[in-house]
């Protein structure tokens, strides 16, 4: 039943869905007690919101070839932790490894690129 439901909801960009997450977010101790929850909260919506701009505007400043690479190696990153989430994997393996390719592909891109 919980694949019906997934496909009823609306497709949402992957930022508003965890800006969603992170308002809905229980933050609770191990007794069970809700102990600073909002300020937690905060700081991860703090923390999306800085990550996001710093997506923005950080590559202004960067060569093709610099932006490329970075590009690549944040795709991989993020298809690395997908791959290793779903296969069961540790997500640092997945993350390491992803970034690992993605950097080199970004590389391998900006090569092509050149000739």
């Amino acid at each position: 039943m919980e694949t019906a439901w997934l496909c009823t909801q609306p497709p949402r960009p992957p930022a508003a869905y965890l800006w969603g997450r992170l308002s809905s977010m229980p933050i609770t101790t191990s007794s069970g007690k809700n102990k600073g929850g909002d300020s937690m909260r905060n700081f991860l919506r703090g923390l999306l919101a800085v990550t996001l701009i710093a997506g923005i505007f950080g590559c202004a400043g960067m060569s093709p070839r610099e932006q490329r690479v970075l590009s690549g190696g944040a795709l991989g990153t993020a298809a690395g932790a997908g791959a290793a989430a779903i296969i069961g994997a540790p997500i640092i393996v997945g993350v390491t490894a992803g970034a690992a390719a993605g950097a080199v592909g970004g590389l391998v891109v900006d090569e092509m690129e050149k000739r």
